[in-house]
């Protein structure tokens, strides 16, 4: 892989064994959405950040963890297609990063999914019941939240250590908790981004202090969870097979506590039989995932000559191949084309581009304990569908349905 300068880009203009491509990025809503909310103002509280703020204590400019995120590492082809190229970047596995908190937050989304579906297949195999897993929002007054804000350990923990009491008394008893400080509305009608339907919308970040669970359990009803926690709202998203989508969306709009040191603190916890005392971890399988061509279904090799990279380059200087290798990465970084041409006579191919998976496989040890709370949290939920089924006659009885 070259990277052209400004003088030779004109005679790889002209020279025809060089095939030109034009990588054409065109990123998803959700991308588009997240790249939309970065750029607003943030509401500071405490020591508090939300994902994708960036790590401005290392480098002020940039907000980067290392100097190399999000610029590109090899080029990747098919030897039946050489023009079908793929970009692979650099990444620090940071949530902080501006720019590879996308790939972390879903890499972590996908630990969590695996986690979830593997606790099911065990419960399955010991003949418990479970069901699918569910998404609960909590939501607490921002007058009534703020308060708790300032400090991790003397303020924020009570408050989590309430919300995970509440939830539980509510009948998610095995559950992953996330915390979100702020929200992002539109000016004009007052809805979430991906609710507004605006023209000319506004967005801005509003303080909203709430919590994310992606759990098993029977929930009671909203109509008795207001009479016992007046202060509280409660949302019941509905269950889902697979978690990897609503923990991305979860991870990619979480808030962060940054320490002293400028280290992070964990954004997300376990409760229940998924706590990692009671879900332990025996063994750890690795996998390798090849990358396909979409044409002919073969995996993918790095091409080691035969690329030359070319974008809108900056003047010459000392560090011209750094700064050169920097902007390009930044023009797919920010949804702009990049020309690529490639010579088919020099191009050559090195090893096989994979991607390394570790799979952990997990047990549980208190199964007996699991089975007696889910059978217990189930004969509660049977007698509150009884009851209502009684409310509902006696309405129909008087003439009120």
């Amino acid at each position: 892989m070259v990277l052209a300068e400004p003088e030779n880009e004109r005679k790889i203009q002209k020279e025809s064994k060089f095939v030109k491509v034009r990588l054409e990025y065109k990123n998803s809503k959700t991308l588009k959405i997240l790249r939309e909310i970065q750029k607003l103002p943030r509401v500071k509280i405490g020591s508090w950040i939300r994902v994708g703020s960036g790590n401005y204590e290392k480098y002020p400019l940039d907000g980067r963890y290392r100097i190399t995120c999000g610029t590109i590492k090899h080029v990747t082809a098919c030897k039946n297609h050489p023009t079908e190229l793929k970009l692979v970047h650099y990444q620090c596995n940071k949530l902080d990063c501006e720019i590879c908190y996308v790939r972390t937050a879903s890499e972590r989304a996908r630990k969590i999914n695996i986690k979830f579906t593997q606790f099911k297949k065990i419960v399955q195999k010991s003949g418990i019941k479970l069901g699918n897993p569910i998404h609960i929002s909590l939501t607490l007054r921002s007058e009534l939240g703020k308060p708790f804000l300032d400090n991790y350990e003397l303020q924020y923990l009570k408050l989590r250590k309430v919300v995970s009491t509440i939830l539980k008394n509510s009948g998610l008893k095995d559950f992953t908790l996330f915390f979100q400080h702020e929200a992002v509305r539109c000016k004009s009608c007052g809805k979430r981004c991906n609710e507004c339907l605006c023209r000319t919308r506004k967005l801005e970040r509003v303080l909203n202090i709430h919590f994310h669970a992606i759990g098993f359990g029977y929930i009671i009803s909203t109509y008795e969870f207001r009479k016992r926690y007046p202060d509280w709202i409660i949302r019941n998203h509905g269950s889902r097979e697979d978690v990897y989508q609503t923990a991305f969306y979860i991870l990619t709009n979480s808030s962060l506590w940054r320490k002293r040191d400028g280290n992070l603190k964990k954004v997300c916890q376990s409760y229940g039989h998924l706590h990692p005392r009671k879900l332990r971890v025996i063994t750890k399988t690795i996998k390798y995932t090849y990358e396909k061509c979409p044409h002919c279904k073969e995996s993918h090799y790095k091409v080691k000559q035969g690329v030359i990279l070319n974008g809108d380059t900056p003047k010459p200087t000392i560090n011209m191949l750094v700064e050169q290798r920097e902007m390009l990465s930044r023009l797919v970084l920010h949804n702009k084309n990049l020309n690529i041409y490639i010579d088919k006579k020099k191009q050559e191919f090195g090893n096989v581009h994979r991607y390394k998976i570790i799979i952990p496989i997990y047990q549980i040890d208190d199964i007996e304990e699991l089975r007696n709370s889910v059978q217990e949290n189930h004969d509660r939920y049977k007698r509150d569908m009884e009851k209502y089924k009684k409310k509902k006659n006696e309405k129909e009885s008087n003439g009120y349905g």
